[in-house]
């Protein structure tokens, strides 16, 4: 079993709601926090991160992804595919063939502070269309379009020509990955726009046949969720928040104060904290080690949890399987973990501590 480190669910004394100046950054401008300074949950999963972003993932490799990138669309609770607008605009163009127009927003960056732009969407393309086999994904993600989509000239807009009709054009690029970054790892490119030249001419010369350069891509983009040799993520983030440090059996993520989507988190840190037996996730949450569990429901873990069962909540999953997410539900909001498997740590960027008003009772 992964040894419970001494680490307390802490929150810090004064809520940060006011309007905040980010970095400076060219390009960059203020927009509101709702950050909570020096706040921190604590998180017990059952599986370990991987950094896998093929068939062998894990639910903890899926929470990372979800909470450190972003794109057109997110997945509510009930599966529902809804755009984000507040990363870009999806406009088809025709119906016949069927293509569209894919349009990142202006003054959006990724939290090196390189902006985010067509080449991310070219990049993912090449990745997930099943175009070109040396990306490991699980399947074909996106819909079939074996085209080479078409970079605008000021690299905000995609356009994809689909290889037949699809209501599912709307799913597309959910989470791309930094371009500059995984073809710099690969090619030793260091400025961004360089990077992206060689992203475009890559996949260019792939599909004409000459695949070597995209291959060396692809395998920086297969990797890239990979700790190096320090235990850091160094891939930057466009989502809610960035990868701080990966130690074996934890994760912590902390606030991307770069970000300027819809997803603002609370908490400016969130640790997940692995373990290998539901009865010791059940001991850490009651002991406060953690703030939050998701398990399997057995005796020993609600005999361990009679003491604090009226402080938490339970459901139960869509597969029939009888599992307890539990929670202290008087000092911790937002916690919505109805979108299982993957549940508790699904929607991470809205959780936030629950703070009294001074003389307010703790109940």
């Amino acid at each position: 079993m992964h040894p419970v480190r001494s680490r307390r669910w802490r929150v810090g004394a004064v809520i940060a709601v006011a309007m905040a100046t980010l970095a400076t950054l060219a390009g960059c401008t203020a927009v509101p926090t709702r950050v909570v300074a020096d706040s921190s949950v604590t998180i017990a999963v059952m599986q370990e991160y991987t950094g896998s972003v093929g068939p062998d993932s894990t639910l903890v490799d899926s929470a990372v992804v979800a909470a450190t990138l972003s794109g057109f669309s997110v997945i509510e609770a009930s599966g529902r595919v809804r755009p984000d607008e507040t990363f870009g605009t999806m406009t088809k163009l025709s119906d016949d063939p069927l293509i569209v127009q894919y349009t990142t927003l202006d003054g959006l960056h990724w939290s090196d502070g390189a902006p985010i732009d067509a080449v991310d969407l070219l990049l993912d393309w090449a990745a997930r269309s099943g175009v070109f086999p040396a990306f490991d994904v699980e399947g074909e993600v996106l819909p079939k379009a074996s085209a080479m989509p078409e970079v605008s000239a000021d690299r905000k807009s995609l356009t994809v020509t689909f290889d037949e009709p699809t209501a599912r054009w709307e799913e597309a690029f959910r989470s791309p990955m930094p371009a500059h970054h995984v073809a710099g790892e690969a090619l030793g490119v260091e400025d961004p726009d360089a990077a992206g030249d060689a992203v475009i001419a890559a996949v260019r010369d792939a599909l004409a046949g000459d695949s070597a350069t995209l291959d060396a891509i692809a395998e920086a983009w297969n990797t890239a969720w990979m700790p190096d040799s320090d235990g850091q993520v160094i891939l930057p983030s466009s989502g809610p928040y960035s990868v701080e440090s990966i130690v074996p059996g934890e994760v912590t993520l902390v606030a991307n104060s770069l970000y300027a989507g819809g997803r603002r988190p609370y908490f400016e840190r969130v640790v997940l904290l692995s373990f290998d037996n539901a009865f010791a996730a059940a001991q850490a949450l009651q002991a406060r080690i953690v703030a939050a569990i998701q398990v399997d429901a057995s005796p020993p873990v609600w005999d361990s949890l009679a003491a604090i069962r009226a402080e938490f909540e339970q459901i139960t999953s869509r597969s029939g399987l009888s599992q307890l997410v539990a929670w202290y539900a008087r000092e911790l909001d937002g916690v919505d973990p109805s979108r299982l498997p993957a549940g508790l740590a699904w929607n991470l960027w809205e959780w936030s501590p629950k703070v009294r008003l001074p003389g307010q009772s703790a109940g």
